[in-house]
């Protein structure tokens, strides 16, 4: 009958969708250690050290070996939670689903953690060509001067875009340009 038919449609979907929510809890629950393991290690190699000894330097070298030693079995968690987050799309897109495919109980993403990992070999790999752990000439680390040139980019265009909006004004009211440089003088008077 129809409705028998309409009951099984109904559980087969329930189990679809239980199998969808098992695999979004595992996620969460392997996702999340992961996410903050991979914290910590990308703020242990973007650390700066100042070193006095060889006997430091060696100890800094021992710990980015075994840190190096813990890649390839942290690329096998990385690679079972992309596979968990693959079987959720694969199971929503094989049985046309239409829901959500974000995870109800977790805030990362997948995107999120590709991203974190591409940075995390590119400090990897820039810590293990340089081994650079202390620059003598200079008290600025690369995210000072990051933050510097955005903010000097920031100021720019605001400045950009003041004058043009200046521009825009004076020519819509009909100022003249020695207008507007009255207008500057008394402002810049009462201003003080």
């Amino acid at each position: 009958t129809l409705t028998q038919k309409r009951r099984e449609a109904l559980e087969r979907t329930e189990k679809l969708l239980e199998t969808i929510d098992q695999l979004h809890l595992e996620f969460a629950k392997r996702a999340a250690p992961f996410n903050n393991w991979m914290e910590g290690a990308m703020e242990d190699l973007q650390d700066m050290f100042i070193v006095h000894s060889i006997e430091e330097i060696q100890s800094l070298i021992t710990a980015h070996e075994q840190f190096k030693a813990t890649l390839p079995e942290a690329d096998g968690e990385r690679q079972s939670i992309l596979a968990i987050q693959n079987e959720v799309e694969k199971v929503i897109q094989s049985y046309s689903i239409r829901i959500s495919s974000s995870n109800p109980y977790s805030t990362v993403t997948m995107d999120e953690l590709r991203n974190k990992w591409d940075k995390l070999e590119g400090d990897h790999q820039l810590i293990q060509e340089a081994l650079v752990f202390d620059n003598k000439h200079t008290n600025y680390t690369m995210e000072h001067i990051r933050v510097g040139w955005e903010l000097l980019l920031t100021t720019i265009a605001r400045t950009i875009n003041e004058v043009e909006t200046q521009i825009l004004t004076r020519d819509a009211k009909g100022i003249t340009q020695e207008q507007m440089n009255e207008f500057r003088a008394s402002f810049n008077h009462f201003d003080r």
